[in-house]
């Protein structure tokens, strides 16, 4: 059965979100524009060229044990 196109980009960003770099969530997106065009996609993660969760052996922010939404400056 053909997707809607809410459940394609929906598919698409969980897709995109196994990019993500973060231990604890990781989050994909999909930008669209009103053609219905993927304009864009992004995920959570630190910058580039910084260590990240999945190269290091701990999370920082759980190494703080630091609340969610809390200790972000640590990534």
């Amino acid at each position: 059965m053909r997707p809607s196109l809410d459940e394609y980009f929906i598919n698409i960003a969980n897709v995109v979100a196994t990019r993500g770099t973060c231990c604890r969530r990781n989050v994909g997106c999909v930008l669209i524009n009103n053609h219905n065009h993927i304009i864009a996609t992004g995920y959570n993660g630190t910058a580039d060229g910084l260590t990240n969760c999945t190269t290091k052996a701990t999370c920082s922010q759980e190494a703080a044990a630091s609340k969610t939404g809390d200790g972000r400056v640590l990534c």
